[in-house]
């Protein structure tokens, strides 16, 4: 779940309109340069760095980012394309490092706490990605993409203690945005799976497909949910008939569709979800919740 946001980085490092900021840090290696020292030569690999990552080259932004640190760049933007540029390369955990060190020179950069707020939500851990996140807003972050992702990870959490405080933040990042699927989708799967309102939670997801792009199943996968469980089987299918043509490694997609063929007495196409299911669990004990009863039916049938 989720969807990234890629901040491009807009304003080019200008040594005469930000003021220095030497690291806080009196253990830092010795091969770290204080930002005191900064020099033409770190500047411009920065800026570099800066370019290559809006161009979307991110092996290049990170290898001109850390030779800015060499020269003597050491500051907290350079460490934040480094943890950004680490992330969109697949470099989770290693990100994170960067960040709070971004944080560590400047805490009061709303961006640092965004950021690593980011790499911890896309790790699965919605708990640290909340407090970097309100940490965000605090110090001054006020755009629909921190809302939405807040909400979102409450929503992961998977506690309905947390399912008003979800909502909220969904409900401003859409009053903010109201042309952003992502967030109809994770606030109509909050309406039906937190707070049971099934129909409710149709209208956001109709509203989610309308906004989808081309080749993004989640909106379809998310609907066929809801309308399975309102016994609309024929229209769940379809929507699922629809993600499948963009994804076929989604193992909500089979189950919903393998129930539903199920229910409509369409045995053998039930049969080769159920089984593309059971292929897909393996033996994780996370999907026992379902494997037992697929196995009963196949048995069955």
């Amino acid at each position: 779940d989720g969807e990234e946001i890629i901040r491009s980085v807009t304003v080019v490092y200008n040594p005469e309109e930000n003021p220095e900021q030497v690291m806080d840090d009196p253990d830092a290696a010795d091969d770290e340069v204080s930002s005191s020292s900064d020099g033409s030569e770190g500047v411009d690999l920065f800026n570099a760095g800066a370019e290559l990552f809006n161009q979307g080259r991110f092996e290049e932004a990170l290898e001109a980012c850390n030779e800015a640190l060499a020269a003597g760049h050491v500051r907290a933007e350079t460490y934040d394309i480094i943890g950004r540029s680490k992330r969109e390369l697949g470099r989770l955990e290693e990100s994170i490092d960067d960040f709070t060190r971004a944080i560590e020179i400047d805490p009061d950069n709303m961006w640092g706490w965004y950021e690593r707020g980011e790499s911890y939500f896309y790790l699965g851990d919605s708990h640290r990605a909340i407090e970097d996140y309100l940490v965000a807003i605090e110090k001054g972050l006020d755009h629909w993409f921190v809302f939405m992702h807040l909400g979102e990870a409450y929503y992961n959490t998977g506690e309905d203690q947390y399912k008003d405080e979800a909502h909220a933040y969904l409900d401003q990042a859409i009053e903010m945005n109201p042309e952003e699927m992502t967030a109809y989708r994770v606030r109509g799967d909050l309406k039906a799976w937190r707070f049971g309102n099934l129909e409710g939670a149709l209208e956001d997801l109709n509203i989610a497909v309308e906004l989808s792009e081309p080749g993004v199943p989640d909106a379809y996968i998310s609907r066929g949910a809801v309308l399975k469980n309102l016994g609309e089987y024929q229209l769940c299918i379809e929507d699922n008939n629809i993600a499948y043509s963009m994804t076929q490694d989604n193992f909500w997609l089979f189950l919903n569709r393998g129930d539903c063929l199920a229910e409509l007495g369409y045995v053998g196409l039930a049969r080769a979800d159920y089984e593309r299911l059971l292929e897909m669990a393996g033996d994780n004990p996370e999907f026992d919740w379902f494997t037992g009863r697929i196995h009963d039916w196949l048995q069955e049938n």
